[in-house]
Order: C-alpha cells, then sequence, then structure tokens
C-alpha cells in the first residue's frame, strides 16, 4: 500500500512536471551544506594540510530593530551519543538559567567516573560537555569558502578565542584596552585553525592558538557589490571621554548593513528543558547505572551533532588585508546608499 501511495503522489505531480513547474533534483544537490543554520564553521578538509584554515572576521554587536543585546550568547550544553539513537541528542544545562542548579547530566557524569565500576567509567564516555559562546560575526576575508565573503553570520566559539577577546579588552596584547566589538574602534580577527591530536583520547580537532587579532583598531567595513569600504567616523565626547564614533550621517545604511542578514543569534540561545527531554533524561540514567536497558522511543531532542561539541574552540585564519585595503572608486554617498 506505501508503494502505491507513493506512485500516486508521483502522478499526481507529474503534469506539473511537464509544466515546468517541478524541478525534481537528486538529493546530494538538495542536502543541506551546514550553512542553513548561519553557523560560521571551520571545515579543515577544505583547506590545506600545511598551512591549515585561513580567515578574517569582524565581530559584531547584537542589534535588533528594538536596540542592542549582549555580544554574544553563552550556552552550556550535553551530548549524549549512546548506541540508541533515541536517547542520543544534545540537552541545554539548567546551569544555563541558575548557576547554582542541579544538572541531573552532570551529576550522573560525576557519578559514572567516581564509580569504582570499569564498566560503569566506561559509560561516561557517552557524554560530552561543551561551552560555546556565539557572536554576530561579518567574513571579511575566506580562502576557502570565497562564497560566504561580505555575510553576517553567527560564529561559535569556545575558550581559545573567548580568552583572546578577553585579553583584548583588559590591554593584555597592545597595552590598549579594546572592545573588539566596536564598530568604530574594534579589530578584524585573523582565524587559523590547524588538526592536531589529542594526547588524552586521541581524538583529532582543530587548534586556534596562533589565531589573534590585528594589532590596530579599525572602523568596520560594509560590504556592497563585491566590495568593502570603511566607513567613516568622527570624534565625539562619550561620557567624558573623547572617541570615534561612527559618522551619524552613515548611521542608517550602517543599520541597515548589520540587519541584513540570514539568521538571528536568539535561535542558538539556551532553551529550558522540556517534559520530554526530562523523560528522556531519566531514562538515559537508567540505562547508564544499569537500572534499564534501552527502550525509550521517543524522537531525538535536537538536531544537534557531536560535531558540535569539539573539544575546544571554532575557527581561526588569517588574512591580509589591513583596514583600508579595500576601496570602491565609487563615492562614499553612493557606496553607502540603499545598503
Amino acid at each position: 500500500m506505501k508503494n502505491v501511495m507513493n506512485n500516486e503522489k508521483l502522478m499526481n505531480n507529474l503534469d506539473d512536471f511537464f509544466a515546468g513547474k517541478v524541478n525534481v533534483k537528486p538529493k546530494f544537490l538538495t542536502q543541506s551544506n551546514g550553512e542553513d543554520n548561519g553557523l560560521y564553521k571551520v571545515d579543515l578538509s577544505k583547506a590545506d594540510a600545511r598551512k591549515g584554515w585561513r580567515s578574517v572576521i569582524r565581530f559584531l554587536p547584537n542589534i535588533s530593530e528594538n536596540g542592542v543585546g549582549d555580544s554574544s550568547i553563552t550556552k552550556i550544553s550535553h551530548y549524549v551519543k549512546m548506541s540508541t539513537p533515541e536517547l542520543s541528542g544534545a540537552f541545554d544545562s539548567p546551569r544555563n538559567f541558575n548557576p547554582k542548579a542541579q544538572c541531573p547530566l552532570s551529576n550522573l557524569y560525576r557519578t559514572l567516573t567516581n564509580s569504582n565500576n570499569i564498566v560503569l567509567k566506561e559509560k561516561a564516555n557517552a557524554l560530552q560537555y561543551s561551552v560555546k559562546d556565539y557572536s554576530y560575526v561579518l567574513i571579511l576575508e575566506d580562502e576557502q569558502q570565497p562564497h560566504l565573503v561580505g555575510k553576517i553570520m553567527i560564529f561559535q566559539y569556545g575558550p581559545q578565542i573567548k580568552d583572546k577577546i578577553i585579553a583584548e579588552s583588559k590591554g593584555e596584547i597592545t597595552g590598549e584596552e579594546c572592545d573588539v566589538f566596536d564598530l568604530a574602534n574594534g579589530k578584524d580577527f585573523v582565524l587559523i585553525a590547524k588538526e592536531i591530536k589529542s594526547d588524552k583520547t586521541d581524538k583529532v580537532y582543530p587548534d586556534y592558538k596562533t589565531s589573534s587579532f590585528k594589532p590596530n583598531s579599525s572602523p568596520v567595513k560594509l560590504f556592497k557589490d563585491g566590495v568593502f569600504k570603511t566607513i567613516p567616523v568622527v570624534e565625539a565626547d562619550v561620557n567624558g571621554v573623547t572617541k570615534n564614533i561612527p559618522d551619524p550621517a552613515i548611521v542608517p545604511a550602517l543599520k541597515n548593513f548589520l540587519l541584513k542578514r540570514d539568521h538571528d543569534i536568539s535561535d542558538f540561545a539556551p532553551k529550558v528543558l522540556t517534559e520530554e527531554q526530562h523523560a528522556k533524561i531519566n531514562d538515559i540514567i537508567a540505562v547508564l547505572t544499569g537500572q534499564k536497558t534501552a527502550g525509550y522511543t521517543s524522537q531525538n531532542s535536537s538536531s544537534a551533532t557531536a560535531e558540535d561539541f569539539r573539544m575546544d574552540d571554532e575557527l581561526s585564519s588569517d588574512s591580509g588585508l589591513e583596514s583600508g585595503d579595500l576601496s570602491g572608486g565609487d563615492d562614499d554617498d553612493d557606496f553607502f546608499a540603499n545598503l
């Protein structure tokens, strides 16, 4: 009966097909290439094996039509990988909302690793822990994915890159404090990622320790018709301190450009566990502690994969263009108009 129904469906679409209304492509042309969720990720398989991954991004503030939010969203998550697919998936930790909250999966991990039972200790490997930050970034250069240049995407990063942002904010690198998210005084970030192997787990993962912010601050660039142009800035008194701010005349175009993005960072914000997820966690605990065998048949809790829980950060890379290297031949007014 199932085959008959499928054939009927095909026949019903046949008239539309011959009328040119249906374009049937093979699945390998229609499957997601990993960009549909708006995340900017490093794929070392696309990089030169010797040089590693190389690109340049600019961290951006989190603006919306209603105002400005935190420039990054931090999310604590667990990924459970088990032989039973129904029990595998990602779960946001309750500690995202209350640092003192009890996290059942963290407690389970401690129970398993502290056990005197070797089998239980090994079962702890099914639990992976991740703390990631999410921020908007402008792709300035990307040797591996040139089609992404000029796009505003969401960058997922871990401790290595977060520590570099903190170091810039404290002036530990150049002696001058820098808010890298500042539109007029931030810095472009050179992302370099190289493949290394963990001594403890034997797993291969990208390392970002050679990534760095460019030494000099610069205004953000806007992208239009394949060309970047640096926004004009003016000096202003801000809380008794003289600093550069975007030229008020350019603010409407700047706002429009920053809001021209395909995905919203709030989509990656941590979510409160649902009743279904709580039930699934209870089954995970029961299975991993040997109280019962796997038999949970509910749907997966998340589309996230183990790849999203890789060790440490996300990407990193170098570019070669300093601020002002790219300039269009058009007049500034023409370039920034209708952005």
